[in-house]
């Protein structure tokens, strides 16, 4: 964010822990009063596409990878698996 009133700027480290990707986010908030920091850490499971499939069949759900997905880096779609007309292949 880049206002008159208001400044937002953040950035992050990331590193790989076997099955788990941990990000370390650093955000700096800057007003008329002053500038203010904070942190934030996220970790997020790492899974095969046929991990996630079987899970989304575990859940009941027909689930697919579409390649071209969110900013390029595919995404997962899970469809109850009694439903036919979706159209998710």
């Amino acid at each position: 964010m880049d206002r008159s009133d208001l400044k937002l700027a953040w950035m992050y480290v990331g590193e790989k822990l076997d099955q788990t990707a941990r990000f370390h986010v650093q955000y700096m908030v800057g007003t008329p009063d002053g500038v203010s920091q904070f942190s934030e850490m996220y970790e997020v499971g790492l899974f095969t596409r046929a991990q996630y499939v079987e899970a989304f069949q575990r859940a009941g759900l027909k689930g697919t990878h579409i390649e071209d997905g969110l900013w390029k880096h595919g995404a997962y779609i899970g469809v109850d698996a009694s439903i036919h007309s979706v159209g998710v292949a």
